[in-house]
């Protein structure tokens, strides 16, 4: 499990390095779900982003590269880092349904500009992907929370 503060740090590396670069990505997972305040443990980072994105982030992050591999089932693209301790992952999935891309919503979380998938359309992603107990941790959260 990573702390808010190993979170944070990862997420200025990336931004860091990725500097200028015109990239479409939004954050995924339970780093999603906790930068939007829901009390979830976040385990590693994962990033969504296009093809295109996906060759950037690696060019970007060639330093910190820990392994790739090519999902067939889910047909998913996905490159591991490790950013001081924080297992990071860069996804780009083939099926565009699961992107999303045309939801994300840019927040300031610690003075960083970070690209999020809101609660409601994050829980459609999870919907999609058939994970369940997160489809019903954010229900809970959007029910107490409106």
């Amino acid at each position: 499990m990573i702390n808010e503060k190993q979170l944070n740090t990862a997420l200025k590396v990336i931004l860091d390095k990725i500097g200028g670069e015109n990239i479409l990505w939004r954050l995924e997972g339970s780093a999603n779900l906790f930068v939007q305040e829901m009390k979830v443990n976040v385990n590693d980072l994962d990033l969504t982003t296009t093809k295109d994105g996906y060759l950037k982030f690696k060019s970007a992050l060639k330093e910190f590269f820990v392994n790739e591999e090519y999902i067939l089932e889910k047909k998913i693209q996905s490159a591991t880092y490790d950013l001081g301790g924080v297992e990071t992952e860069i996804l780009y999935y083939e099926n565009n349904e699961l992107n999303m891309f045309d939801q994300v919503k840019i927040i300031s979380w610690h003075n960083l500009k970070i690209p999020i998938l809101p609660l409601k359309f994050a829980l459609k992603f999870y919907q999609l992907i058939k994970r369940e107990n997160k489809v019903e941790l954010i229900k809970r959260f959007i029910e107490k929370n409106d």
